[in-house]
């Protein structure tokens, strides 16, 4: 599948997300090897440096393993893609953002941030700070994106990732056409602060004012 996408013409960049757990030696190579790596974007969360802390997060004590393959990573010299670490962070790890770019600030590898998403309040509250604005503005997501889970069912936000909500659409019977002219008016009410109008819990939802640059 990665071969098949980063060799498209129509892929600018192809992001993969990991947690690096068989990101082997052998699978690092693999991915070299693709002609056309210089499209991948491998992200690998790496959301604590502290073996009790991956325990109680993830359920299973694997920190040295995902350690042990990101230090292969570190050691080579060849690679074609960009490799990340990304930390999402929470009350349990804020402590640790310096510690992470400490970690690797002599490496070619890059760290990113990430808030952490309560899916309008599906989620337990673990943000490390409440960042959200006082005044609720149009959200970036319904004006912009278009989210396809796994099962090619597409939901009226990303918010709905299990696509359990109303205004389901199945990409194999619809187009992106369909999906923009059936939610427009979902879009439209966003924008004149409708929020409540909409079929989604959106007054719950803090997400409305980020967006991936």
């Amino acid at each position: 599948i990665v071969h098949r996408l980063a060799g498209s013409d129509s892929v600018r960049q192809l992001f993969i997300e990991t947690y690096g757990l068989a990101l082997t030696p052998e699978m690092q190579t693999a991915l070299n090897e693709i002609p056309a790596a210089e499209k991948i974007q491998l992200i690998i969360r790496c959301n604590t440096l502290q073996a009790d802390r991956f325990s109680a997060l993830y359920g299973v004590d694997r920190l040295a393993q995902q350690l042990q393959h990101v230090q292969a990573l570190e050691a080579r010299t060849d690679l074609r893609y960009t490799v990340y670490a990304e930390m999402l962070r929470m009350e349990i790890n804020a402590d640790e953002v310096d510690d992470l770019f400490e970690r690797f600030k002599e490496t070619g590898i890059q760290v990113l941030l990430a808030a952490y998403n309560r899916f309008a309040g599906r989620l337990p509250e673990r943000r490390a700070a409440d960042l959200t604005p006082l005044h609720r503005d149009f959200c970036w997501h319904l004006a912009r994106d278009v989210y396809i889970n796994a099962e090619a069912k597409i939901p009226l936000c990303k918010q709905d990732p299990y696509a359990l909500g109303p205004m389901v659409m199945d990409f194999h019977t619809s187009t992106l056409m369909d999906y923009w002219q059936h939610t427009l008016a979902w879009h439209a009410a966003s924008v004149r602060g409708r929020h409540e109008s909409i079929p989604m819990p959106c007054l719950q939802c803090d997400e409305w004012y980020t967006f991936n640059a």
